[in-house]
């Protein structure tokens, strides 16, 4: 609710209410909000079951083979919401339990006990077929081509998808039910479900409640039942993919050794098709999203070359350039995307995309590299061409500083106007591999990624356009207190002319500015072989972010977040920390190898929007808990891993010796041939592998982010599984 709206004092009470039994409700610090984390869990039961075959097969040696494999999945998903919210404006005053009279402006109700939870349960299958042939030859004495190889595949996917969805009632009968008086809506959340409740009319001169006299008995379950439906969403999609590939060695005689060169062709499509619920692809649902009929299909072309020079050899003897690479990519492709309801299209092409690789190795010990390449990343049809639809996610208004669903939703949709995204990628590193330390090899790389017209999702973009509050040119109030535009095409955010508060958000799919990311990634690993103790490896890796920054809108600046987490502008995956890392130890005997994996995320700070006393709801600086900063501390984990593997050993005798001089000139086993074959047990457990294993050994809680709206915590960052144990046995024959 906006502060102003009424709420019930007492949440369990039913049957007689009148005027005085409501209080007014205070946003940010009321008792009665909802908490939707206690109703929705938080992690999705789900079972899975995978088969996979695959095959090769050699026509002529290695110069001609066949391949192929087919895998199957199936996959079972349940989840859930919190209980379905509504809210019924002018319909309301027709209850016959109205108290308020013409008064009333809306009525807001949420079906906790009355539905229960929202489920949608998830039934997939995945299909994927593959085939190709390849080969490879080497050719001697050949100056110009020394080795010569190809690959040509075709490669089928189809995925299927039904989703059903329960606990969510349809508008209409559940708005028929309230006028019948058989759902009373004015009661409290926990109160009784079934009773008797005085009446009212409405005084056709004041508008005032004018009490009957009379009685009526309602049941809000059974009511809520009768509105309900059991919705059913279909996804299709069917991809396939050929190609054909070769690779070369050329002129293998230069004073270099030669080039290496390959070279390829491809061509994808995909179809997809999404079939939706009638009820929801009508609007007339209160809780789900919809999932409106929608038919797209991509096609890609692409050619792409690959050329790598070695400009300086080791057996060249250069002073301070033991080897100088250099490796020049490019790749051309061409998008198609058409939809075939609206029989909109869209072509685009990356115009070539190259990368260049320099590789330097002044002594035996370092290595120094460096890359640069473009990138491109076209609009999906999706983005493009999905069709208008409505949907009720939670967003933060910064008007009021809450998070709160929009009575009438957001109004979503595609955009044919979306262009492509391009990105320019920058790399320098070393890795040094000293002689005088064996074993020892550690890698240190510069990166920068700067990204031009990002793409932003409709939903996406409706936060971004509530958090500036963009107003709707096409949904602004008429005057009358009516609302004239949700439901698009004009992208905004459209509010009760009265009050102020949130109604609806209209977005399309949109291109938002730039982002630039620069940082520094470290690994180190050191192994140290023994002759007793066998063999101790130790591993780490550490990446430093220097920038992340973002433009939500091309022209308005950057938004930093580095060190923060944001959710009132959703272009960053999550939390992003200055720093994250792992240390790894591994220790291998005797077939036996133990792995301990520590895990570190740094620490950032909370959306300052998310916090309870922050200035939107408690301006006062003088209050002791003002604050506008939350942090979000450092997580460390601890991954243990114990594996031990049966290895057939390298010689047993594997059929049986027999004696010369036996009585009865009968074949008898030695007694040495005897001790040397194996059992059966023996040759069942060779190439049998069983690891135990503990993730979050400490069972380390993730640290709480209040601008996680969820589970309070960061999904991009942490698991919420906490401690996890598992075991893994493999079989090979």
């Amino acid at each position: 609710f906006p502060t102003g709206q009424l709420t019930l004092r007492n949440p369990g009470q039913g049957g007689a209410i009148m005027p005085g039994d409501y209080r007014t409700f205070t946003l940010g610090t009321d008792p009665d909000q909802f908490n939707f984390r206690a109703y929705t869990p938080a992690i999705p039961s789900q079972e899975m079951a995978k088969y996979f075959v695959t095959g090769r097969y050699k026509i002529f040696g290695e110069g001609l083979q066949m391949y192929g494999d087919i895998l199957y999945a199936k996959t079972k998903q349940d989840n859930a919401l919190a209980a379905a919210p509504f809210a019924i404006g002018a319909a309301s005053r027709q209850s016959p339990y109205n108290p308020f009279g013409r008064f009333l402006n809306q009525i807001r109700y949420r079906l906790v006990q009355d539905l229960g939870l929202r489920k949608s349960f998830f039934n997939s299958d995945y299909y994927r077929y593959v085939t190709g042939f390849d080969g490879n030859f080497n050719i001697k004495d050949n100056g110009f081509i020394s080795r010569f190889g190809y690959d040509t595949g075709f490669v089928y996917e189809r995925y299927d998808n039904l989703r059903i969805d329960s606990g969510d009632a349809q508008q209409t009968p559940l708005v028929e039910e309230i006028i019948a008086g058989n759902f009373n809506p004015f009661i409290g959340q926990s109160a009784p479900l079934q009773g008797v409740a005085p009446t009212y009319t409405i005084d056709p001169v004041t508008g005032a409640p004018v009490p009957t006299g009379t009685t009526q008995a309602y049941d809000n379950r059974a009511a809520a039942q009768r509105a309900s439906y059991l919705g059913h969403s279909e996804f299709y999609e069917k991809d396939f993919l050929y190609d054909a590939k070769v690779n070369a060695h050329l002129f293998p005689k230069l004073w270099n050794g030669g080039i290496d060169l390959a070279a390829g062709y491809e061509h994808r499509q995909v179809r997809s098709h999404t079939v939706p619920d009638p009820v929801q692809a009508a609007g007339d649902q209160l809780g789900f999203n919809a999932a409106p009929n929608d038919k797209d299909k991509q096609e890609v072309d692409s050619i792409f070359a690959e050329v790598a020079v070695p400009l300086v050899t080791s057996t060249m003897n250069i002073p301070f350039v033991r080897s100088l690479d250099f490796q020049f990519a490019y790749r051309f492709e061409e998008f198609e995307n058409s939809n075939a309801y609206t029989k909109q299209s869209a072509t685009f092409d990356n115009g070539g995309t190259p990368r260049l690789t320099l590789r330097y190795q002044p002594i035996a010990d370092l290595t120094m590299r460096a890359s640069w390449g473009q990138s491109f990343l076209a609009p999906t049809p999706a983005q493009l061409f999905f069709p208008v639809f409505q949907a009720f996610p939670l967003v933060f208004d910064s008007n009021t500083g809450t998070t709160i669903q929009a009575p009438e939703g957001e109004w979503l949709a595609g955009n044919t106007a979306l262009v492509p995204e391009e990105t320019d990628a920058y790399t320098a590193g070393l890795v040094y591999t000293p002689k005088w330390l064996p074993g020892f090899t550690m890698t240190v790389d510069w990166y920068q990624l700067f990204t031009t017209n990002l793409f932003l999702p409709s939903a996406s973009a409706a936060q971004i356009l509530l958090g500036i509050n963009q107003l709707d040119p096409d949904g602004f109030g008429n005057g009358s207190g009516t609302i004239d535009g949700p439901g698009g095409p004009a992208d905004g955010v459209t509010r009760d002319p009265e009050d102020g508060s949130l109604v609806a958000i209209d977005a399309d799919s949109s291109n938002a500015g730039k982002r630039f990311v620069q940082g520094l990634d470290v690994t180190a690993v050191y192994e140290i072989p023994t002759e007793r103790w066998g063999k101790f490896t130790l591993s780490g890796g550490w990446n430093h972010f220097f920038t992340w920054k973002a433009e939500p809108f091309p022209g308005v600046g950057f938004h930093d977040f580095l060190g923060d987490f944001s959710a009132t502008y959703p272009l960053a995956p999550g939390g992003i920390p200055h720093n994250k890392a792992f240390l790894r130890g591994e220790w291998e005997w005797h077939h036996f190898d133990f792995v301990a994996t520590g895990n570190y995320v740094g620490d950032y700070w909370d959306d300052p929007a998310f916090i309870l006393n922050n200035p939107l709801i408690d301006p006062d600086p003088a209050n002791p808990r003002f604050a506008n900063n939350r942090h979000v501390t450092s997580y460390t984990t601890l991954d243990l891993q114990l594996s031990y593997e049966w290895v057939r050993p390298a010689a047993v005798e594997t059929a049986p010796t027999y004696t010369k001089d036996a009585k009865d000139n009968k074949n008898v086993l030695s007694s040495a041939a005897e001790a040397a074959t194996p059992s059966i047990w023996q040759r069942m457990l060779w190439g049998t592998k069983l690891t135990v294993g503990v993730n979050n050994a400490f069972d380390r809680q993730p640290p709480t982010v209040l601008g996680a709206f969820n589970d309070n915590y960061d999904t991009s960052n942490y698991s919420i599984r906490n401690r996890y144990y598992y075991v893994s046995l493999k079989k090979k024959f």
